[in-house]
């Protein structure tokens, strides 16, 4: 407060100063409106300069007793996926308040990953398969809570027309290159008996699966709902999914640790957001369906029939799975990391990542 004070002094002094030399040319008395003139503008002056410290001294105080300024949203990032639907649900209900928490649109996984390894996002929604690699690659996250499971939602769909009824053999299958894409066409590999160079796989991000697809470009795609839904609707035929490989394929939502620290109120706030859309969403409330229907381009009854392909966890089944006796989550994490290493799609003989979880209200 002295500090404040002695600027304060300083710098009317120096104002001051200002004024006199402007005014020395009129002595006092000699001309009564320059004199009523000085009068005003030196009390203007003296106004303004203890606005002014009085600002000063409340910004003071306001850091002395460690009062912050509210910092930029915690930012979350998703890409285009039907199980991430609970957090947009929220959004449109006004239930996530984006000054608070701000759902990110990605338009993949990678670019999702890359985000959240430079530090440009708080959080994502991860398939687990993708969070084990990125806690490999030395990005330090914690499971906040297991968003869904799927039980036939992500699958690889052919175009009959282009490959003979019982085979797959030739085909040329768009897959979204690293983690849940690999994973997908080495599971679909060894369950249907095939050798590696049976298909070609040709690497191709999310949105452009479709238009591929389409074009004829490619005989099919490994791909998840919505675009599994549409695909079916215009004649695919699906012959493998992740109802061949139950518990293999779920999404968590990973925090960084950092963030994790420094914002619980915005973690407080992102888990109670996600529990209100994923309680609307099993639900399908009509209020909020039509976001749905217009985010994904399903229909309600594709809608319904994807969601039964969906198993979402509430907040104590998900608790129970990170951290309950049976620890399900350790060991699908390690089950899923040995049948990644077995087909390259991790490093051989490094240690099962593990991320901690962080369940705590």
């Amino acid at each position: 407060m002295h500090l404040q004070y002695y600027l304060y002094c300083h710098s009317y002094q120096f104002k001051c100063g200002i004024i006199q030399q402007a005014f020395a040319k009129y002595p006092i008395g000699e001309n009564w409106q320059v004199d009523r003139f000085r009068a005003i503008l030196v009390s203007r002056w003296e106004r303004i300069f203890v606005v002014f410290s009085v600002f000063a001294a409340v910004a003071f105080f306001a850091v002395a007793i460690g009062l912050r300024i509210p910092g930029p949203p915690f930012r979350i990032g998703i890409n285009p996926w039907l199980g991430y639907e609970p957090l947009l649900v929220a959004r449109d209900a006004l239930a996530l308040d984006p000054k608070i928490v701000r759902v990110v649109d990605m338009s993949s996984t990678t670019e999702t990953i890359r985000a959240l390894q430079n530090g440009i996002l708080d959080a994502a929604a991860l398939t687990l398969d993708e969070a084990l690699l990125l806690k490999h690659s030395g990005t330090q996250i914690r499971v906040l809570l297991v968003a869904d499971i799927s039980n036939g939602a992500d699958a690889v769909v052919i175009n009959p027309r282009a490959t003979e009824a019982l085979s797959v053999q030739g085909a040329r299958i768009a897959f979204e290159g690293k983690a849940m894409g690999a994973y997908m066409a080495a599971r679909m590999i060894e369950k249907m008996s095939l050798h590696p160079n049976d298909v070609k796989l040709i690497e191709a991000p999310i949105d452009r699966q479709e238009r591929l697809y389409v074009s004829g470009e490619v005989d099919g795609v490994i791909t998840f709902d919505p675009i599994r839904t549409k695909l079916l609707s215009l004649g695919a035929r699906q012959i493998f999914s992740s109802r061949d490989i139950p518990n293999e394929v779920l999404d968590v939502l990973v925090v960084r640790d950092q963030s994790l620290d420094s914002n619980p109120a915005a973690i407080r706030h992102l888990r109670d957001a996600w529990e209100f859309g994923r309680k609307k969403l099993v639900a399908l409330d009509p209020a909020l369906a039509a976001g749905v229907t217009k985010r994904t381009g399903l229909s309600e009854p594709e809608l319904r029939a994807a969601l039964k392909d969906i198993a979402f966890p509430n907040a104590e089944e998900s608790e129970t799975l990170i951290l309950g006796s049976g620890q399900r989550l350790a060991e699908t994490s390690l089950k899923l990391w040995q049948i990644m290493q077995r087909y390259g799609i991790s490093p051989s003989g490094a240690p099962t990542p593990m991320i901690s979880g962080e369940v705590h209200r």
